[in-house]
């Protein structure tokens, strides 16, 4: 069953699956056609960044998919929440500079797929997660708060009808973003599958939980990172500058928590 895009805030699911070679011969059409405003809107960030940026390719989601094995199924708030199914992502590549055109107004119908992860260690009974503050040289979001790691999936090893790891990303996104290592994380797993309207993109949301360590922020990407209790994070994400996706993720990991505890 395909389930309408930009129709929910978060979809939950046990399994997600991305698939990265979805045909899509409309958006280098839409390419072709804006050629020039692309490129000036390009030279335009570069400036602003002072050249610091790479144009990669990332995954742009064209079609979601669902696999039910459980008919529970809730809609409520324009939120759709699912339980025991599979999510199928069928994406295709794009560049990373058109994204950032369409951003400054040219419309080329990107919604990228990225991913997020909600990292947290064990301390006297407690979960104390992570968040830290955006760079205010970050093309989104700068000065705002979030979880972290979060980026987008680099495309450049994708496999042909093969699944993308796209779990691998986010542990190298904890590397560099935190300072983690990969001999900390003590379990990883995806739990849903995020909308954020207001930049259209979605993001896989990816529980992660480690060892307590030291943390080292990457200054590019943050300015400060902290250490919150799971009680205070409730209050937390309703704080003015906190990104949309990082709202949304801890809403659907409680979610996640309570039907797993249900």
């Amino acid at each position: 069953m395909k389930i309408i895009k930009e129709n929910f805030e978060y979809l939950l699911s046990p399994e997600i699956v991305v698939m990265g070679d979805y045909k899509n011969e409309d958006y280098c059409e839409r390419v072709n056609n804006k050629k020039d405003e692309i490129e000036l809107a390009w030279e335009k960030e570069q400036e602003r960044r002072n050249k610091k940026l790479f144009n990669g390719n990332i995954l742009n989601l064209a079609i979601i998919e669902q696999q039910t094995t459980d008919n529970r199924q809730q809609t409520t708030d324009n939120r759709q929440q699912t339980t025991d199914n599979r999510l199928i992502l069928q994406c295709y590549t794009v560049e990373y500079k058109h994204y950032l055109a369409q951003r400054s107004g040219i419309d080329l119908g990107i919604t990228p797929l990225a991913v997020s992860g909600i990292v947290f260690y064990q301390e006297n009974n407690s979960k104390i997660f992570y968040v830290g503050k955006r760079s205010e040289t970050v093309t989104q979001y700068p000065g705002y708060y979030e979880f972290i790691p979060s980026g987008s999936i680099d495309a450049k090893n994708l496999v042909p009808n093969q699944p993308v790891d796209y779990s691998k990303q986010l542990i190298i996104e904890l590397k560099e973003e935190l300072g983690v290592p990969v001999e900390d994380i003590k379990s990883h797993n995806a739990f849903c599958l995020i909308f954020d309207e207001i930049d259209r993109v979605y993001d896989i949301g990816i529980e992660i939980e480690v060892k307590k360590s030291k943390i080292k922020t990457d200054d590019a990407e943050y300015t400060a990172a902290q250490r919150l209790p799971l009680n205070s994070v409730a209050e937390y994400v309703k704080g003015k500058n906190v990104v949309n996706t990082s709202r949304k993720l801890f809403e659907a990991w409680m979610s996640s928590r309570f039907r797993s505890e249900a």
